[in-house]
């Protein structure tokens, strides 16, 4: 495991990854290697809605998700979370949302060929992360120029008073086959508070997974949440929102 059972104990830990579509093989490797994950957030699923089945991951309970065969989005929490410090929340046509605790978490994807709406994203006055693969283009991460998506991204990031967690030196989240290229899709968005101080977050780039382009993410947060005993875990079920 790429994960510390103490550090996860004392702070939320999310991951989160384009996995180019979930197989049962992915899963297995998922539930291994991230086991002390508190979240994960896994874009470009590849399963139809109504096919949850296709979705499970060993030690994880899947709280929402968003079906399409050729993109989709779902989100899981730990099985020793205890149920009632999990709430899905609406998110919109690029998102879905989980408050865990006091956080809030949009798990992101926007497709190359779909275009950010005039709201982009929703807003949310507690501290809220925004993680994902947001296929916009950016100076601001590493792109050598911005695209309409990603002039569209950083207005609302400004607007909204979000704060961008990027470190050019960590290198590139995607590795492209085709083109031969690295660039940053995936990216990490946080809340400030009153003083304008953001969400105070880590974030470690990993290397390649299995049978995708993307590179899982960590991203850890200084917000705690208490583990329940394994004997008392239930699954929590996907929100109807």
């Amino acid at each position: 495991s790429y994960l510390s059972k103490k550090e996860s104990q004392k702070r939320i830990r999310v991951v989160h990854l384009n996995i180019e579509g979930l197989t049962r093989a992915k899963s297995e490797i998922l539930s291994k290697m991230f086991k002390d994950a508190d979240v994960l957030a896994l874009q470009e699923t590849h399963v139809p809605e109504g096919e949850t089945s296709r979705l499970k991951i060993p030690g994880f309970n899947m709280i929402d998700y968003r079906g399409h065969c050729k993109h989709g989005l779902a989100t899981y929490v730990n099985q020793n979370i205890e149920e009632s410090n999990v709430v899905p929340i609406a998110g919109n046509v690029h998102s879905i949302g989980t408050r865990i605790g006091n956080l809030i978490i949009y798990n992101v994807y926007k497709p190359p060929s779909e275009r950010w709406s005039n709201s982009v994203l929703p807003v949310q006055q507690s501290p809220t992360i925004y993680i994902g693969d947001f296929n916009s283009h950016s100076t601001e991460w590493g792109y050598p120029n911005e695209n309409e998506d990603g002039g569209k991204l950083t207005s609302w990031a400004a607007v909204n008073r979000l704060h961008l967690v990027y470190d050019a030196k960590q290198g590139g989240t995607f590795e492209s086959g085709r083109w031969g290229t690295i660039t940053s899709p995936d990216l990490c968005f946080v809340s400030v508070d009153n003083g304008n101080q953001p969400l105070r977050v880590s974030r470690a780039i990993l290397q390649k997974f299995p049978k995708s382009q993307h590179k899982p993410i960590v991203i850890d947060t200084g917000i705690s949440l208490p583990q329940k005993p394994k004997h008392t875990q239930h699954k929590i079920g996907r929100a109807h929102v």
